[in-house]
């Protein structure tokens, strides 16, 4: 296997600074994802301020979920309900 060349310690600068750039512009396309998603008009100069916003918005949508699912096994438990009175009525005919 052959050796690679050292780098230089402007090629590390280089490559360190390409890097956090990378990660930069990655995280700014993701909050610019999440505001478009949550809603959020404010600004983004804050991080803690959108990230708050964004707790609460999954928050929601959490209770949200949880009220469905209760609905969805509300109205399966009135279906149940409803089969066995049925069966009943038809067995006392």
């Amino acid at each position: 296997m052959a050796k690679r060349a050292k780098l230089t310690r402007e090629q590390k600068l280089e490559n360190h600074s390409a890097s956090e750039q990378s990660r930069r512009d990655a995280t700014l396309e993701l909050e610019a994802e999440l505001k478009e998603l949550s809603g959020y008009k404010g600004s983004t100069e804050k991080r803690a301020i959108l990230m708050g916003h964004i707790a609460d918005w999954l928050g929601q949508i959490v209770r949200e979920n949880d009220e469905l699912e209760d609905m969805v096994l509300q109205v399966a438990l009135e279906q149940s309900m409803s089969n066995v009175s049925r069966g009943q009525d038809q067995q006392q005919q």
